[in-house]
């Protein structure tokens, strides 16, 4: 990714990349304060478009983990701000919320994401027990209203049908209408970009997703560590 920002050092998406790869995977890679080196790669990219959304989320999540109340506040209000809808990113606004001690917000927040559309309420889960951004408390509360919600038989198989239809749109593409410029718009600014980026970055988000439902799996016991080794003599069958 490093060489990818060399050679494309005018394109937010690249040092989008780039920083959400230092922040997911820098520990596990050995690269020294890898949260400082997202927060460099995320400002370069925002000082290429500073209402690039996803550039944003990050910026607030790097606050987030680093712990550091103005630049919470500063960060997500550069977000939100540029968000607009205040229906969406719901579990971001709660974790500011609980970050900077909102007490009277977060009760209602909590339960907008517990009830909401989508995994988000599986992040509170992954923040109680991984980075500190909620609490075992939080993480029962959301599982309690889930629980008490529900969902009807056609809300869920709706749920359902809709990843089918993504599946559908990619098997469409190939590779001549990988370079095809298309249009996108964030934050009330439209531009162009090679369609291969957004697929990439879709393939990006969705692994991101696996390894997040991975971990609230392990997490709970239903799949095993990675970490385990190979059952003995099995090389030798």
């Amino acid at each position: 990714m490093q060489r990818a920002t060399e050679a494309n050092p005018d394109r937010v998406e690249v040092w989008d990349a780039l920083a959400t790869h230092l922040q997911t995977f820098g520990t596990q890679a050995g690269i020294d304060e890898p949260l400082e080196r997202a927060v460099a790669a995320a400002d370069r990219a925002l000082a290429i478009d500073t209402q690039f959304l996803s550039v944003l989320s990050l910026r607030t999540y790097l606050a987030l983990l680093q712990g550091r109340p103005a630049e919470i506040r500063t960060q997500s209000d550069r977000f939100f701000n540029a968000l607009g809808d205040t229906t969406r990113a719901t579990h971001w606004r709660w974790a500011v919320a609980r970050a900077l001690g909102d007490s009277a917000r977060m009760p209602a927040l909590l339960e907008r994401v517990a009830l909401g559309p989508g995994f988000a309420w599986l992040n509170i889960e992954l923040w109680a027990t991984r980075y500190g951004l909620a609490s075992n408390d939080d993480a029962e509360r959301v599982g309690a209203l889930r629980q008490e919600r529900g969902g009807t038989t056609d809300e869920r198989s709706a749920a359902h049908r809709s990843l089918f239809r993504i599946a559908s749109a990619l098997a469409q593409l190939d590779d001549a209408k990988l370079a095809n410029q298309i249009s996108i718009t964030m934050g009330g600014n439209t531009r162009n970009v090679a369609r291969s980026a957004r697929v990439l970055g879709h393939a990006l988000d969705m692994a991101d997703y696996y390894r997040q439902m991975a971990n609230y799996l392990r997490l709970n016991n239903i799949l095993p560590p990675t970490a385990l080794p190979r059952p003995a003599g099995r090389g030798s069958q």
